[in-house]
């Protein structure tokens, strides 16, 4: 049975609006999640967990096919934090997939792109892909914008970045993603 991992950015900087993430960033990632976790959950059967991130990583949710208690741990976030720390926040992410036996392991990092602390995301990427985990990585605007464009021309094969513009642009790629860790 494949599994999903959302690593969740809850830096103070998506804690502002940028197109139609209102009332934030943060506050339509959450619905996004939410969104992508009801199919994954309820219609697909997987295993979802959650990470989320700002100076440190923390898991909040285990993979869990209990919607509810997924649903619980969302409704708690809301605040925002100093600091981002994505690279902390894959590695958190692979190390909760890591007592799975399942065939497929999928880990889908959504922020905006701001990183100034922890694990160097080169070395996060490579540690996701030496424990054959799939990594996706939804950046809220323009990856050349962010902090991530280095990381993003070095090691773009590693994993698969995806640009989102709007809200819909996130809750779709989301829900495709589910769709495509369950085949």
């Amino acid at each position: 049975m494949p599994s999903l991992v959302y690593a969740l950015d809850i830096s103070i900087s998506m804690d502002k609006i940028y197109s139609n993430f209102k009332p934030s960033k943060l506050q339509a990632s959450i619905n996004s999640v939410a969104i992508s976790a009801r199919r994954a959950i309820i219609e697909e059967g997987l295993k979802t967990g959650l990470v989320v991130f700002a100076e440190w990583a923390v898991p909040l949710v285990y993979p869990t096919r209990n919607i509810s208690h997924f649903l619980s741990a969302l409704r708690l976030l809301g605040r925002t934090f100093l600091g981002s720390a994505p690279g902390d926040a894959v590695v958190e992410a692979v190390k909760v997939m890591r007592a799975l036996h399942d065939h497929k392991k999928v880990v889908a990092v959504i922020t905006d792109g701001d990183y100034n602390m922890g694990v160097p995301l080169e070395y996060a990427l490579s540690y996701a892909k030496q424990s054959g985990v799939d990594l996706y990585i939804f950046v809220i605007g323009q990856i050349e914008e962010t902090q991530l464009a280095g990381p993003y021309h070095q090691y773009k094969d590693i994993a698969h970045w995806v640009e989102v513009g709007s809200y819909e642009d996130l809750t779709s790629g989301l829900v495709k993603l589910v769709g495509g860790v369950s085949r």
